[in-house]
C-alpha cells in the first residue's frame, strides 16, 4: 500500500507505509489455570517456539503441529513431585504459583478457608519447594516404618503470621523460635488450626510495601491505592497420633514411658481438636499462601 503526499511546491512524494504483520504470541494453559507464553527460543523444556507456531498457523489454521515437551522426573521414585506442580525451577529455593479462580485447586482451598471466614480472598498461591517436599515425604515414610502402618493421619491446617515471616517459612519451613509462640499453652512447637478464623487472629494487615518478597522478585508491588490485606498459610501436616499438650512439652510425650514410642503431635482437645502443635518441621509442608482482605 502506498501513500501519496503533496508538498507545497505541488510535487509528490511516494512514501511506503509499514504494512508488516504484528508479532503474535502463543500461550498455553497450565493445569493450575494460568496462561504461559511459549518460549522465544527452543529449549529442553519445549521444542517449539511461539514464532514457529504462528508460522504453522498462518499456513494452515486447521493443521496439526507436532512437538515435544520435557517433564520433571524425580530420580527417587519414593518421592514423587505432585502432578499439578508446574514450571519447576531447581535454581530457586521455592516458587509461588498464582492459582486461577476457576481451577479446582483454588476452589478447594477457598472451600476450606470459607468454612469459618467470610473475608474476601485476594489471591491463592501454591508454594513449590522441592527440598521441603522431599523432607516431608521422607518423614512420612519414616513414620510408616516406625509405626508399621501406612495410615499416618494427615491434615490441611491453617497458620496465621506476619508478612515479615513469609519468605523464611517458604524457604526454610515453620520454626516456632522465629515465627513466635501462641503462649506455649500446649507445648513449644509450631501451632496450626483447623479453622481459618482462629488463625486469622495472628495475621497482620499490610497497607505498605511487601518489600521482603518484592526484593526477591516473588511478589508484585503493592500500590498505595490497594486495600490492606492479610496472609495466612494452609499447610499439609502429618499430625499422626496425638495427645493433649502441656506448656512444658518440647516434644510429644512417650506413649508407654519408653524412649522409642512417642506421640507425633499435641492438641488442645482429644474429642474435638481445633489446635495442633507440631515439634518436628519435617512433618509440615507449607502448601498455600492465602491473601485476604
Amino acid at each position: 500500500m502506498l501513500a501519496i503526499r503533496s508538498s507545497e511546491e505541488e510535487s509528490t512524494e511516494i512514501e511506503e507505509m509499514d504494512t508488516s504483520e504484528p508479532n503474535w504470541c502463543w500461550f498455553y494453559l497450565a493445569e493450575c489455570g494460568v496462561w504461559h507464553m511459549f518460549e522465544i527460543d527452543p529449549s529442553a523444556a519445549c521444542s517449539v517456539t511461539s514464532a514457529q507456531i504462528e508460522q504453522c498457523y498462518s499456513r494452515n489454521q486447521r493443521g496439526v503441529m507436532e512437538f515435544y515437551t520435557a517433564k520433571f522426573i524425580c530420580d527417587n521414585l519414593a518421592l514423587p513431585v505432585p502432578c499439578h506442580w508446574e514450571r519447576i525451577n531447581t535454581d530457586e529455593p521455592y516458587q509461588l504459583i498464582q492459582l486461577g479462580r476457576d481451577t479446582y485447586e483454588f476452589k478447594e482451598v477457598a472451600r476450606l478457608y470459607e468454612r469459618t471466614m467470610d473475608h474476601p480472598i485476594k489471591s491463592i498461591q501454591r508454594i513449590q519447594n522441592l527440598d521441603l517436599w522431599e523432607f516431608f515425604c521422607r518423614k512420612k515414610t519414616q513414620l510408616r516404618k516406625v509405626k508399621r502402618t501406612l495410615d499416618i493421619e494427615e491434615r490441611m491446617l491453617f497458620h496465621g503470621t506476619g508478612h515479615s515471616n513469609i519468605q523464611a517459612i517458604c524457604t526454610f519451613n515453620f520454626d516456632w523460635r522465629l515465627t513466635g509462640s501462641h503462649g506455649d499453652v500446649y507445648g513449644k512447637g509450631s501451632y496450626f488450626a483447623r479453622d481459618a478464623k482462629y488463625s486469622s487472629k495472628f495475621c497482620h494487615t499490610t497497607g505498605k510495601h511487601n518489600t521482603t518478597l518484592q526484593r526477591h522478585g516473588l511478589a508484585p508491588p503493592i500500590f498505595a491505592s490497594e486495600p490492606p490485606y492479610k496472609t495466612m498459610f494452609l499447610a499439609r501436616v502429618l499430625v499422626g497420633e496425638y495427645t493433649v499438650g502441656h506448656p512444658m512439652y518440647c516434644r510429644p510425650p512417650s506413649k508407654d514411658a519408653s524412649f522409642t514410642n512417642f506421640y507425633d503431635s499435641c492438641v488442645d482437645d482429644m474429642a474435638n481438636p481445633k489446635i495442633y502443635v507440631i515439634f518436628d518441621s519435617n512433618q509440615i509442608y507449607p502448601e498455600y499462601l492465602v491473601e485476604f482482605y
